[in-house]
């Protein structure tokens, strides 16, 4: 297990962590930043968590209901306190921000948001099917766009004619975005505030695995060349008109390593940012040469950033579906870092989300899941409308895999996990499986890195069809279930399904799962 990390800077090796300690299922309980804060994390009896301190920046408390929901957040630095309430699905249904302030929101009976109220404002979602086509109320009124593949092509406002228009590339992925003119853009994240967007084209780019590798702004055209059919998109045409171009480097897994300024027009940009990962979260940012340290929630999103001498340089409020930066700026800037596995566009207001974009005002994504009804039926949906206790961290899934060999019998069982592993990377557990046995599994039948894949997984099974049964579910119930599959013993020929249900039997997402039931 990881004792500390280190990076060098400059030539000179500064400490980012130190002083780590675990608990016996391997979660990290307390570790000690570079800047000498000491993190902490208690847990109760239970398993669940119940406290994290990080120096005198941060001190979270989490109480929970009686179906072992997360009721609220009480924060010590502030003293304000978030209270949550829920339906009988488990779907968030109120929550008290910081600032004393109620939110509720309603729901369909396959997870589409109905109705969103805060404090005195009140705002209605409007669907044709499985797409949003408006938001209404108080100064809201937005209106959307949705072609034929489900994907958002244009954001109006009041009913004006022009507003901002995405477009796709033939693998579905947001390629240009084209805001003409200026636009008050008022939405419900932010209380039906309404602050001006700037005119701009904006390109992103991809790699083969559908990560961004770099986002671009141009000077807008006008909506004449966009009429007249300019092509205005071509590499020559947005290269005379690019005013800046931001790089990025992920890993293999996803995690944002690098990124160049935002502020430069060359190609060959020197690295501005550079992210430190732990267990999963990143808990530092190197940025032109200076070490910040990241201090994150429960769910490993950012709230605050503080120096070497622990002073904080960046602050944000983090909410049920959406945050509120509070401090930023300065020698530091911004952070982009959201939900895990989200980047926020400030010329969206969306967040990226590697397969697709999340929109904070709506809580759901803008495009629907590219694996289609395995996701769920509800294909926009984010995390199943609990995002305080769930995170997706590449805008797909978690699932049961099953195979079905001739005649339609269901011959193998295993399970997927994104963040199982114990250090917040994927696991699959494959009993007595042949892909375990032929990806490192051993007798365990634990697959982890980038063999734990379910295309892999399926690729590897061509010659059969593969069930996939995704469920949304926490990083600690993912790593409960690997936890509880690693404690059974081998499996033995034809013990697939006992041991993949024995390993669900009893986590909250699986209620009816009992063990050898599959």
């Amino acid at each position: 297990m990881v004792s500390a990390i280190n990076a060098r800077v400059n030539g000179v090796v500064r400490t980012i962590l130190t002083n780590v300690s675990y608990r016996s299922a391997g979660r990290p309980s307390s570790f000690t930043y570079g800047n000498g804060a000491v993190r902490q994390l208690t847990y109760g009896w239970d398993n669940r968590l119940q406290s994290i301190s990080t120096g005198a920046l941060q001190s979270l408390s989490y109480g929970y209901d009686a179906n072992d929901r997360m009721s609220s957040i009480a924060n010590d630095y502030d003293g304000s306190t978030q209270t949550f309430g829920y339906n009988n699905v488990d779907r968030l249904t109120m929550g008290r921000r910081h600032d004393g302030q109620d939110e509720y929101w309603s729901y369909d009976s396959i997870g589409h948001r109905q109705t969103h109220n805060r404090g005195t404002s009140g705002f209605t979602l409007n669907y044709q099917g499985n797409w949003l086509k408006g938001v209404s109320g108080g100064s809201v009124s937005r209106s959307y766009q949705i072609d034929a593949l489900g994907n958002r092509t244009q954001l109006t406002h009041g009913g004006a004619t022009e507003g901002t228009d995405f477009y796709y590339d033939p693998f579905q992925r947001q390629r240009w975005v084209v805001r003409g003119t200026n636009q008050t853009e008022c939405d419900t994240a932010r209380a039906g505030t309404c602050p001006v967007m700037t005119a701009g084209l904006w390109t992103y780019g991809y790699n083969h695995a559908g990560q961004r590798t770099y986002r671009s702004d141009h000077s807008p055209p006008s909506r004449f060349q966009l009429r007249r059919g300019t092509d205005y998109f071509s590499r020559d045409s947005l290269r005379t008109t690019r005013r800046w171009i931001q790089r990025y480097l992920h890993a293999p897994s996803g995690e944002l390593l690098a990124e160049t300024a935002p502020n430069s027009n060359t190609d060959d940009g020197a690295i501005a940012s550079v992210y430190v990962y732990f267990a999963g979260q990143p808990v530092a940012v190197i940025r032109n040469g200076v070490v910040n340290y990241i201090y994150n929630d429960h769910l490993g999103r950012p709230e605050v950033v503080a120096n070497s001498t622990n002073q904080p340089v960046w602050r944000a409020k983090n909410y049920a579906f959406h945050r509120e930066v509070m401090q930023q700026g300065g020698s530091f800037g911004a952070l982009n870092l959201g939900f895990p596995g989200q980047y926020y566009d400030a010329e969206t207001n969306l967040y990226y989300n590697w397969h697709r974009y999340y929109d904070p005002s709506t809580g759901r994504y803008t495009q629907a899941d590219p694996i289609g009804l395995m996701g769920g039926v509800n294909t926009y949906g984010y995390v199943g409308g609990n995002p305080i206790a769930a995170i997706d961290r590449n805008g797909l899934y978690t699932c049961v895999l099953t195979t079905v060999g001739p005649m339609g019998v269901r011959d193998h069982a295993a399970v997927y996990t994104s963040r199982g592993d114990g250090s917040g990377g994927r696991a699959l557990y494959d009993p007595a499986g042949s892909y375990g046995a032929a990806n490192g599994g051993g007798s365990s039948g634990l697959v982890i890195g980038e063999a734990a894949n379910v295309s892999k997984f399926a690729e590897f099974h061509k010659k059969q069809q593969v069930e996939v049964t995704c469920k949304n579910t926490s990083r600690e119930e993912e790593e409960s279930v690997i936890n509880k599959a690693m404690d059974l013993p081998a499996a033995g020929p034809f013990q697939c399904a006992e041991m993949s249900s024995t390993a669900l039997s009893g986590h909250p997402s699986f209620p009816n799962v009992q063990a050898g039931t599959f």
